[in-house]
């Protein structure tokens, strides 16, 4: 991926729009392997004030949706850098109890059958602009 798709003009600070704080659940987890992209979900989730923490692997994002509390509220996953049988793995997440929002970031989308049998709430394709997780954080709270 190239920093094309992440460029956004300035970020403008707008008075008395704070971002989704609610802390009472955990923070979001992010299985990202590109590291253009990673920057960018820290950058984003940083200025929302909401904590994002990065995982190497779907094991980690099972302990994350099993803990007791705070249990994140979403979940976003990279597809494009995933294989074959750590989609498996993710479609075991809402068969375990969680009932987060699954956020699945592609280049080149995903089958709509494929999408479903995942779990998959939301899907976001290039470009990855700024602001775009406010709405998605919202609504997961």
């Amino acid at each position: 991926m190239h920093d094309r798709h992440l460029l956004a003009p300035p970020r403008r600070l707008s008075l008395g729009t704070p971002g989704p704080t609610n802390r009472d659940h955990g923070p979001s987890v992010a299985l990202v392997r590109d590291p253009h992209l990673t920057r960018f979900l820290q950058r984003e989730f940083s200025y929302l004030g909401h904590p994002l923490k990065l995982v190497a692997t779907v094991a980690e994002i099972s302990a994350w949706s099993r803990i007791e509390a705070p249990r994140p509220r979403m979940i976003l996953v990279s597809l494009d850098e995933m294989e074959a049988v750590e989609l498996c793995a993710l479609r075991r997440l809402h068969e375990g109890g969680w009932n987060g929002a699954l956020v699945a970031l592609s280049r080149s989308g995903i089958m709509p059958a494929l999408r479903a049998a995942l779990g998959i709430t939301t899907l976001l394709t290039p470009p990855f602009v700024q602001d775009m997780f406010a709405d998605l954080l919202h609504a997961a709270e």
